[in-house]
């Protein structure tokens, strides 16, 4: 884990999310690419902030990720989007050690934002947080499902994540959104092979549709948007027109 440019495509499960994550789950290629087989991973992500919204504002995103009892912290930032849909954004990633705190706050200065760490030698991450002055911004949980693509003239296998979040609206147990999505991350190089991969995709599966939010910035919508909009109770999930609708309420509102 070190720093990256992280590049992917996103495409929201907007119908038959069951059926079509059944089938990407199971099928031998996709989108005329051979898959290896599947891994499943259960993912807890907690981001923060501080109180003022500092992060936010300077469009850096903080994350504590939890995967088979291991920590790890990441920094996102600088994100932008291509016409096309494909996500470029810097990432810098750490396991959870007993000094990540102290690379944590060096790599929030060379961003710009500073954290007070002193005397905070706190091993636990969310202890450490709490002590540095950031709060939850978003709490979530994922089951992934990753498949490995390899594609004809691709330089590297690209992953393919199929993903089902579970978002709580308003600290509601009893009131979760599920959101599922598809993100293909892939290296620069296979930039065009990656578009034809998502074209295969969204022509083979009409459920489908490019999303340009990441999860941070649609959890964050989701309370907002909700609060003149119902969601499907039985399976508490968006229709199709409310996706649509979702994605102009983010497009004119959201400031991150």
């Amino acid at each position: 884990m070190d720093n990256s440019v992280e590049l992917e495509f996103k495409l929201a499960v907007t119908a038959t999310a069951d059926q079509v994550l059944a089938e990407l789950s199971g099928a031998n290629t996709i989108a005329g690419c051979s898959v290896g087989g599947a891994q499943t991973k259960i993912l807890e992500d907690r981001y923060f902030d501080s109180t003022d919204g500092c992060l936010g504002k300077a469009g850096i995103a903080l994350r504590i990720r939890v995967e088979s009892g291991q920590a790890s912290v990441a920094i996102k930032a600088d994100e932008r989007i291509a016409d096309n849909g494909l996500v470029e954004r810097f990432e810098w990633e750490r396991r959870w050690q007993s000094n990540t705190g102290t690379e944590l706050a060096k790599a929030l200065s060379r961003l710009g934002s500073e954290i007070n760490i002193a005397g905070n030698g706190n091993h636990d991450p969310l202890a450490f947080m709490s002590d540095a002055g950031f709060i939850v911004l978003q709490h979530r949980k994922t089951e992934r499902i990753v498949r490995h693509l390899q594609c004809d003239a691709a330089m590297s296998s690209m992953e393919l994540a199929l993903d089902r979040t579970w978002y709580q609206v308003n600290g509601k147990p009893d009131r979760r959104i599920e959101h599922c999505e598809l993100e293909l991350e892939i290296d620069s190089i296979d930039r065009d092979i990656a578009a034809a991969v998502i074209r295969k995709l969204t022509w083979q599966y009409p459920g489908l549709r490019a999303w340009r939010h990441n999860k941070l910035v649609t959890g964050l919508a989701l309370p907002r948007f909700l609060v003149d909009a119902t969601p499907n109770e039985s399976i508490g999930r968006l229709s199709d027109q409310q996706y649509e609708q979702l994605d102009r309420f983010i497009n004119n509102t959201m400031q991150r």
